[in-house]
Parts: structure tokens; C-alpha cells; sequence
């Protein structure tokens, strides 16, 4: 018999993580350390998280992938992925209008339409 996720299944499942790392201060500051990847495609992390690298942009006014404005991340394989966690008082809000930044995201990929990822860390360059 094969079973599938649902998406109420994968909400919960996200939620669940989420609250279980309430308590842990996640590093989200410019300066956070993740390790590199050139190719800007997915790697595995520890802790299962994967990392993608590429170039940080909104995914309504820049990539066009999103209805809304979005923080998102453009991988070096053309791939699209929406950040989730980001404040509107971050700094990485205010530069994903800016031109030439880099970004290396470490988080949870979350299937979609686009596709998202649920953020641990970054760095921003």
C-alpha cells in the first residue's frame, strides 16, 4: 500500500518543527554561518536541511514566480524558492530589491507552486 503526504499532514509536520525550535535562537543575521556552495543547487546540511546558493530577489517584481512580494532565492539551475521567515524589518527584505546580492539559505524545502523553504539560517552577501 503506498501512502502519501497530504498537505495538512505537511503543514503539521512544519508547525511541529517550528515549535519544537521555538526556544533555540535560529541564526538569521548577515553574518550567519552556513557552509558555501558554487553550483546554487540544493546540498544536504546536517540535520536534514538542504542549503541552496544563488541570487536573492523579490519573487513578484523581480523573478516574476510570485502573485505577492517575496523574499526569494534564484538557484544557478533557474529554480525559484520563496524564503519563508523573513521579517519586513530584516535587512534581507529591504536588498531583495537590490541588484548583485548572493544569498546561501539553509532551511527546509517545502513543495509548492513556487516552491518555498522554511529558513534556519542564511548568508547574505
Amino acid at each position: 500500500m503506498k501512502r502519501s503526504i497530504t498537505w495538512t499532514t505537511m503543514a503539521l509536520l512544519v508547525l511541529g518543527i517550528a515549535i519544537a525550535g521555538c526556544g533555540k535562537k535560529a541564526a538569521t543575521s548577515d553574518t550567519a554561518k552556513t557552509p558555501k556552495t558554487d553550483s546554487g543547487v540544493a546540498t544536504q546540511a546536517p540535520a536534514g536541511e538542504v542549503q541552496l546558493a544563488g541570487t536573492l530577489g523579490c519573487g513578484h517584481c523581480v523573478f516574476h514566480a510570485t502573485s505577492d512580494c517575496a523574499a526569494c532565492v534564484k538557484t544557478a539551475a533557474g529554480e525559484v524558492y520563496v524564503i519563508d521567515g523573513v521579517s519586513e524589518q530584516s535587512p534581507m527584505w529591504e536588498k531583495r530589491l537590490e541588484e548583485g546580492h548572493t544569498i546561501t539559505v539553509a532551511g527546509m524545502i517545502v513543495d509548492g507552486d513556487p516552491k518555498h523553504i522554511a529558513m534556519t539560517s542564511f548568508e547574505l552577501k
